[in-house]
């Protein structure tokens, strides 16, 4: 099977994932994705500093995703996919994160060699059963990839 048909039989599958990726986890090669998804280096955000004050940064999604899967501290400007910021909610050996955003959130979870992003867009009485099954299938994949040896 392709790494394609991964991210649509087991996420986009679940009816809830908007956009799905496997990357490669020591360099966050994008190994495929489907809706859009990417990492995106080298853009201006506004940041929040811990005055309340903001401040243009420049923003790298890759290294700061890359550096979290080697040495498992919190990237400097948060969790950011596709330049949207998301919340930390949990982290869970694996590791897996659990994020959130204005409009949805994510699930990240990591094999010995891949990292399977899922991202849901949900809101209001619908974010909770979003959230749930994104959880599952990206959580489910990871753990038959492992299986396999990946």
């Amino acid at each position: 099977m392709s790494w394609n048909e991964y991210i649509t039989s087991s996420l986009l599958s679940s009816g809830v994932i908007v956009q799905g990726a496997i990357l490669g986890k020591a360099d966050m090669q994008l190994y495929a994705e489907e809706g859009g998804f990417q990492l995106v280096s080298g853009y201006e955000a506004a940041v929040t500093n811990d005055d309340g004050s903001q401040k243009n940064e420049t923003i790298d999604e890759v290294a700061a995703m890359q550096g979290f899967f080697e040495s498992g501290s919190n990237p400097k400007f948060g969790f950011r996919m596709n330049q949207v910021k998301y919340q930390l909610m949990r982290k869970q050996d694996g590791p897996t994160l659990y994020l959130k955003c204005s409009s949805g959130g994510a699930c990240v979870a990591a094999t010995n060699t891949l990292v399977i992003v899922g991202i849901y867009k949900a809101s209001g009485n619908d974010a909770m059963a979003a959230q749930v099954a994104c959880n599952s299938a990206v959580e489910n994949l990871a753990d038959y990839l492992r299986q396999s040896s990946f």
